[in-house]
């Protein structure tokens, strides 16, 4: 696990360095001072993010350089990135074909489907065939896969609540979740760097009957609860992305999606509009073997194409 080391310098400066960061992505570090003398900074709590280890996080200057500095620390760690600005505008690619059109549909929790409120949606559910591929959505760094373990008698198909899933730590700060992926065909490992359109694994299933690839797309804000902050300093805050879509940009409650048909072997993930939508990454077509292209293409309008 990631630690903290001091080192004084021959100046009677004093550097925080990290260590022993593993995790690929953000690592977000909390750090106390307190009892600060012969010192230019003041005490108090300052917050850091790296994706290295070895990073100098701060250096404290004694205020008389013939003295030492004398202080306290303390620190915390949080795996991401924290009180980022989501970029709303970025145009997601849908996490499933582009070839044909796929239902989709909003998740709650079980509580909300009980008093019928629709704020508790968290993400969204793609209906899809078995041995279906779920693609990336969006530019990022794959930082969790996770495979539960199955028991050694277990049925092949069983019903579980627990599913095969992988995270992605998006350029924004936001994450995007991959859930109910099919374990023994995860396509990417942890640290693997993906564009929209990478393959991820394939499509998952509950019950081996009906294969599925949920999604939730959020970032971490600190908990405004002044009553809760010290149980739970973070919270999760869903949002619903848009995507590009044969209907042009949308941002999907339900109902029958289809994504931008590829052409030439590139699929289309930059869309630009004159109200200044941004433009979203490339990445390589589904099952085409062309090389990634190293260009953008930008797309004004709408683009619709027919079925083949």
């Amino acid at each position: 696990s990631p630690t903290i080391r001091t080192q004084r310098n021959e100046n009677n400066s004093v550097d925080f360095i990290l260590e022993n960061k593993t995790r690929p992505g953000t690592l977000t570090v909390f750090l106390t001072l307190r009892d600060l003398q012969n010192c230019n900074t003041a005490s108090g709590t300052f917050r850091y993010e790296t994706r290295y280890t070895g990073t100098r996080l701060l250096s404290l200057r004694p205020a008389d350089d013939t003295r030492g500095v004398r202080y306290g620390y303390s620190y915390r760690f949080f795996l991401g990135p924290v009180d980022k600005e989501p970029d709303t505008a970025f145009v997601y690619r849908m996490p499933t074909t582009v070839r044909w059109p796929v239902r989709v549909s909003r998740g709650v929790s079980v509580y909300d489907r009980f008093r019928k409120e629709k704020k508790g949606a968290l993400g969204l559910h793609f209906e899809m065939e078995k041995g279906d591929t779920v693609y990336a959505m969006r530019r990022g760094t794959v930082v969790e896969v996770g495979i539960p373990e199955r028991e050694p008698d277990a049925p092949a198909v069983s019903f579980t609540s627990e599913s095969p899933d992988l995270l992605v730590e998006q350029p924004d700060g936001t994450l995007a979740w991959y859930i109910c992926l099919d374990g023994d065909n995860v396509l990417v490992e942890v640290g693997d760097e993906v564009l929209p359109g990478t393959p991820l694994a394939l499509a998952g299933s509950y019950d081996g009957e009906r294969y599925k690839v949920s999604v939730q797309t959020f970032w971490w804000e600190s908990n405004p609860d002044p009553k809760e902050r010290e149980r739970k300093p973070f919270i999760r805050k869903h949002f619903f992305p848009q995507f590009v879509t044969e209907e042009g940009v949308v941002c999907v409650e339900k109902g029958v999606v289809q994504g931008l048909i590829s052409h030439r072997g590139c699929s289309i993930f930059v869309f630009r509009r004159f109200t200044g939508y941004k433009g979203m990454e490339t990445g390589p077509a589904e099952n085409s073997s062309a090389p990634r292209p190293a260009c953008i293409i930008s797309v004004i309008g709408y683009l619709k194409t027919k079925r083949q």
